[in-house]
């Protein structure tokens, strides 16, 4: 995990203005008892709409991540790989282009970025740990079916 932040730090520039413009009003329908991990699953989530030039389309889910300065999303490499125009769809109903700047097919895993930073969807801090275990419970959540 460590290798992939570092990969993330040299990769992804930091030409994204920086600062906190979240807007927590599109997750006020989450539990006030929910765990904290599955809170920040849930507000960091979007959809990811992808499309070729015959107007095939993928759609999937992703995470938004912060880490040293950086905003990116972290999805599965099937949702993007072979497709050219790459949208990320907040829950606001906002829409934004994306460009991919990592695709590792081998663990499926793609990083993408938007032109500027997300209102509607708050970035997770992006650390590994050494604290987890086997058996741990941990959290995700996307978008399947739109749900």
């Amino acid at each position: 995990m460590g290798r992939l932040a570092l990969l993330l730090a040299l990769l992804l520039p930091t030409d994204q203005p920086q600062g906190n413009d979240y807007d927590p009003s599109f997750h006020s329908d989450l539990s006030l008892f929910a765990e904290s991990g599955l809170k920040q699953a849930y507000k960091s989530s979007i959809v990811i709409s992808a499309f070729t030039e015959d107007a095939n389309m993928s759609v999937g889910s992703g995470n938004y991540f912060h880490i040293h300065g950086h905003r990116f999303i972290l999805t599965a490499a099937h949702v993007v790989v072979g497709f050219k125009d790459i949208y990320v769809n907040e829950r606001s109903g906002d829409v934004y282009l994306a460009k991919v700047v990592h695709i590792d097919g081998f663990r499926d895993i793609a990083i993408i970025k938007t032109e500027r930073p997300l209102k509607y969807t708050k970035p997770v801090d992006y650390r590994s740990s050494s604290k987890i275990e086997v058996g741990k419970e941990i959290f995700y959540c996307g978008h399947p079916n739109e749900m």
